[in-house]
């Protein structure tokens, strides 16, 4: 019997991801993909890497701020992630102009183009700069230290203008310190996790730098995944005009030396632990509040901070197992 309109399955959710082919948005696109969504992702490809996609997510290359490109990632879209920039401090401090065009004039031609399309946007925590109170919570003024910091601050008003101009219903997210397998060791965008466990696995020296008192919040990769699927389903059944800037965190800080050393002890390793200068501009201490992240949008962190470090060492072996085992 055929069936009638109503009885008919509805269209499947397709998003735009900018950056999907980077680390985080990777990991998003494999999650959006098991939850049955189309995706469509729009990456310039200078830092990404396409094999990291699953294969039935299209991938169209070009910049965000080409709008030709722009209007063909968005045809028959639902939804926008917006993932795309140049993340790191030190490449936006060496070239603030033209990362400026990526990280903040990116955002807003993105946004333009979307419409009324529900739009999450991935900021950091970045943008709280030195606190004096610990854990940091959204209700804690900017601070920014960073052109990046800075810029990823100015998209986050970009949002809250279009939801309050013209009733756009947009989520930012303020992630702490991203980790999980899958980034680059020698990367000017990996973290300092991943550096110490290739350096530990290597029997290298895990280089901090300062003292190693400064303290951080790492949270994994896919619970980041799944904290913005979960605000795109806010943002979706929300009102116009719906704006949240919403922290991603653990609530748990761990010095940067003590991390070393649970590395070394994670990866059975004796590798020497060094210590070199201080950063210019590095935030002292940065763990953030998670209340409001649950009760907004349901989430809370999942993956168990050791057993997201073992799973690193464990690909890590398995990585280069395979390259031993490859023919010459």
């Amino acid at each position: 019997m055929k069936k009638t309109k109503s009885e008919r399955p509805s269209k499947a959710e397709r998003f735009l991801v900018t950056g999907g082919c980077g680390f985080i948005g990777a990991a998003l696109c494999r999650l959006l993909r098991e939850q049955g969504a189309e995706v469509v992702v729009l990456d310039d490809l200078s830092s990404g890497d396409p094999t990291r996609l699953p294969p039935d997510v299209k991938l169209i290359r070009g910049d965000i701020c080409d709008r030709v490109a722009v209007d063909r990632a968005l045809d028959g879209a639902t939804g926008v992630f917006h993932l795309a920039a140049v993340a790191s401090v030190e490449l936006c401090a060496r070239n603030p102009d033209a990362t400026r065009r990526t990280n903040l004039h990116g955002t807003s031609a993105l946004l333009d183009a979307a419409g009324d399309l529900p739009f999450v946007f991935t900021s950091s925590a970045a943008v709280y700069g030195e606190q004096v109170t610990l854990p940091i919570d959204e209700d804690a003024t900017p601070a920014p230290m960073s052109s990046y910091a800075t810029d990823k601050l100015g998209s986050e008003q970009h949002l809250q203008d279009a939801a309050r101009e013209r009733g756009a219903r947009c989520v930012a997210l303020r992630p702490f310190n991203i980790f999980g397998p899958g980034q680059a060791p020698r990367s000017p965008y990996t973290g300092v996790l991943t550096r110490f466990v290739e350096s530990a696995s290597s029997g290298l020296s895990l280089s901090v730098n300062g003292d190693g008192g400064q303290t951080r919040d790492f949270v994994h990769v896919n619970d980041v995944a799944r904290a913005l699927s979960g605000s795109m389903q806010v943002a979706c059944k929300a009102e116009r005009g719906y704006f949240a800037a919403i922290n991603i965190c653990s609530g748990q800080g761990i010095s940067i030396l003590e991390l070393a050393r649970l590395v070394n002890r994670l990866a059975n390793s004796r590798a020497p632990i060094s210590f070199g200068p201080e950063r210019p501009g590095d935030i002292r201490h940065s763990t953030g509040d998670p209340t409001l992240a649950e009760t907004a949008i349901g989430f809370r962190v999942e993956m168990p901070f050791e057993a997201g470090i073992a799973e690193m060492l464990a690909g890590r072996a398995d990585r280069l197992a395979a390259r031993q085992g490859a023919p010459g």
